[in-house]
């Protein structure tokens, strides 16, 4: 039997779908899955499902839908100690552990062609939103998660692909994925990559100025050194293009032990999602400025650079200045303008 979670919440067997009854009977059973092979407490898995806002007869109610799913999936969902309830099932069969147990030898393999198809192969799981229709804070907070772990191996993918030199295949899912997610770092510099490569070092540069000021006005920040150690290569400066790994973290970076991480390494000075962080008082705002943003009215600290850039703009012409009024001295010392 299998089932399913990256999407609609299902199970099959081989005689073709089970039907699982209601929607929040099929949360119920979400939640069991989530944690298969392990004991649910009844008071925890009420949580789950219902969060803070539970019927007056949450537990009979429970008790129900998992007879309902009991009887629907024979031999699956049995009695665990204390009260609660375990979902007994191979990991394999269950599509976010699935994809979640693929991603372990992708990450170590030191063949990129089997790297990416192990990063296919988990990545073709997902057939949608996880849990759609669920709002709970336990099923949100799952929910990010899983997008998270997606977001990560769809980079460390793409990384490969652009070792093995499918530039021109990426070039317009990056630019799509670009325009989606315009402050992550690695993602800009899997797109630049791709477009220098495919003959287009013009959009490559431009696309680097275009994050460098969203990263300026927005944050007020300049793009990592890596970024810019590209940037400098594109131009053709004594660093030669650096192979696919934007982040300074590829998907084989070994520890000091030698042993290969099965999750990707985090750097300090990034985010989950690739966008830098900083601090009020490190290198990128000493020595600036702060100024309202134009978009959210907040104000920001402008960089060095920018200032220089904002004192180098040229002045209006005369025509369009307003004329200074003279100043006249009235008796007794004291100056007023002329009427």
């Amino acid at each position: 039997m299998e089932f399913r979670l990256l999407g609609e919440v299902g199970a099959r067997t081989d005689t073709g779908p089970v039907e699982l009854g209601p929607a929040r009977q099929r949360t119920v059973l979400a939640a069991l899955l989530m944690t298969a092979n392990r004991p649910v407490t009844v008071d925890r898995l009420a949580d789950r499902v219902w969060g803070d806002g539970p019927p007056q007869r949450a537990t009979q109610t429970l008790y129900s839908y998992v007879s309902r799913l009991r009887r629907l999936l024979p031999g699956v969902i049995t009695r665990g100690q204390g009260g609660g309830y375990v979902l007994t099932a191979d990991e394999s069969a269950v599509d976010v552990h699935r994809f979640r147990q693929l991603l372990g030898p992708a990450r170590q393999c030191d063949d990129d062609a089997r790297a990416v198809t192990l990063f296919r192969q988990a990545l073709e799981l997902w057939r949608g939103e996880p849990f759609p229709g669920v709002d709970t804070p336990w099923f949100n907070a799952t929910r990010e998660t899983l997008r998270k772990e997606q977001w990560a191996a769809e980079l460390d993918c793409t990384d490969l692909r652009l070792r093995t030199g499918e530039h021109t295949a990426l070039l317009t899912p990056l630019s799509e994925r670009s325009a989606a997610h315009p402050l992550d770092e690695r993602l800009a510099a899997q797109y630049m990559l791709a477009a220098y490569r495919c003959g287009r070092q013009a959009d490559a540069l431009a696309h680097y100025r275009h994050l460098r000021d969203m990263l300026a006005e927005e944050l007020g920040i300049d793009p990592g050194p890596e970024l810019q150690r590209l940037h400098r290569a594109m131009l053709g400066g004594p660093e030669p293009v650096p192979p696919p790994a934007p982040n300074g973290n590829s998907h084989r970076h070994r520890t000091q032990s030698g042993r290969v991480p099965l999750d990707p390494p985090v750097p300090t000075a990034a985010g989950p999602t690739g966008v830098r962080r900083t601090h009020r008082n490190g290198p990128a705002h000493r020595g600036g400025t702060d100024r309202p943003c134009r978009r959210t009215g907040r104000r920001v600290r402008l960089s060095r650079r920018r200032q220089e850039h904002a004192r180098r703009a040229p002045r209006p012409p005369a025509a369009y200045r307003f004329p200074r009024r003279p100043v006249v001295r009235a008796p007794g010392g004291q100056q007023r303008p002329a009427a």
